[in-house]
Order: structure tokens, then sequence, then C-alpha cells
């Protein structure tokens, strides 16, 4: 579909991003006239990342907002509680940090009393929270048991995602497991060509790239990498 392929290219840090906007624009239209509200949140949150990787985080946040207030009153909880996850991630990169402890306090999944895999994308959502606000021990704990997960289930993506996630942590602790951790998933990342999972991370990851020199990928690779952060 028009959403499928746009997400692709934008995952794979395609440059036409007026291309990639047309078909999310039409994959929305379709998906609406369809009834699909759950793929007409895919196409919105897609657009709300390339206005992110443009520096428009109001934009980006403005979209959601929008899509939010079509979508008021409907039965599907979990779409609204990843709406409002993907808008605290907006807010944390603005600076947002009441908000990131807000939504860790009042509306993020409580993985220590209940831990159910249908929250793997609020997870990801949350140990970036935590890596924001400072509480690195809940963010170990949470990228230590979604790695089980993420790995007997074969979510690649998200394997990946938690384990840049989990470099990040570790460089913040002083561990210095975390070069063979970025090492061991820079080429996972290059096989699949994915750059928006090292620009989504973006200052977060920046000194790491820097420290760590030489990357075991190869040379154009590397230069993608670095320009996404």
């Amino acid at each position: 579909s028009e959403i499928a392929l746009a997400e692709s290219l934008l995952e794979k840090g395609s440059e036409d991003l007026y291309e990639i906007m047309t078909l999310l624009n039409t994959g929305y239209a379709k998906a609406d006239l369809a009834g699909s509200m759950e793929l007409c949140f895919v196409a919105d949150a897609n657009l709300a990342k390339i206005h992110i990787l443009k520096g428009q985080p109001d934009l980006a946040m403005k979209q959601l907002e929008e899509f939010a207030v079509k979508v008021k009153g409907r039965s599907d909880e979990r779409m609204m509680q990843n709406l409002r996850a993907m808008e605290m991630w907006i807010g944390l990169l603005q600076g947002d940090l009441a908000g990131a402890k807000r939504w860790i306090e009042n509306e993020a999944p409580q993985e220590p009393k209940e831990f159910t895999m249908l929250e793997r994308y609020r997870y990801l959502m949350k140990i970036q929270a935590y890596l924001a606000v400072k509480n690195l021990d809940a963010a170990r704990d949470l990228t230590q048991r979604l790695s089980v997960y993420f790995r007997e289930y074969h979510r690649t993506y998200m394997d990946m995602e938690n384990e840049l996630l989990r470099a990040i942590l570790q460089y913040r602790i002083g561990n210095i497991r975390w070069k063979q951790t970025l090492a061991a998933v820079l080429p996972r990342m290059e096989e699949y060509h994915f750059l928006f999972l090292a620009g989504k991370e973006g200052i977060a990851l920046r000194p790491l790239l820097e420290e760590m020199g030489s990357l075991p990928v190869s040379r154009d690779y590397a230069q993608e990498l670095r320009r996404q952060v």
C-alpha cells in the first residue's frame, strides 16, 4: 500500500520527502474512506516524523493533535494511547521533561505490575522518557526485558531500536560495553538500510558515534548515519 511504501522509504532515509508525503496523504485518504482509523494513524504518525526531520516539532504536534480530535470518542483505546506516547516523545524533543514525567506516572504502561508485549511501542517510548528524566535503573531493566521478547518473537526493527537505546544507556552509566552493543546493531541496521532509527535518537546517539571513531559499517552508510544525528 502507499502507506507501507512511504514508511519504508522514510525509514531507509530517502531524501524525496515530497514523494513520501504524497504517498502518505494518498494512503490516508484511502484509509479514511475505508474507515480504517488505524491506518490513518500510521499515515499521520509518519507525516509527524517528517516534520521532525525538517526541524518542525510544532507542526508534528499539531498533526497529531488534529488526528486526536478526529478520533476522539472512538473505542480504539490502544491507538489513542500510542498517539499520546508519540505526543510525549515530540514534547521531549522540545525539552518538555515535566510532560515526560507526567506521562510516566499517569499514562505509561506499568511494566513492574503487568508486562505485555501488546504495549511494545509504548515500552520503547517509555525507555526514551526514562533516559530523559535520568531514571537509568528503570531504563536498564526495561531494555533487558524487551530484548528477550523482541528476539523470541522476531521483532527485528524494534529489537534494533531497543539495542540503540541500550547502547545510549550503557554510555551514560559509564559501562564500557556500549561499544560492543553499538558495534553489533549498526551492521544489522545497514543490512536493512535503516536510517530513521538513528535520526530518532538524534543528539543522544551523536557522542557515541563520535567516540566510536571507525564504525563497523561501510563508509557510505557511516556518512549517512552521521548526517542523521
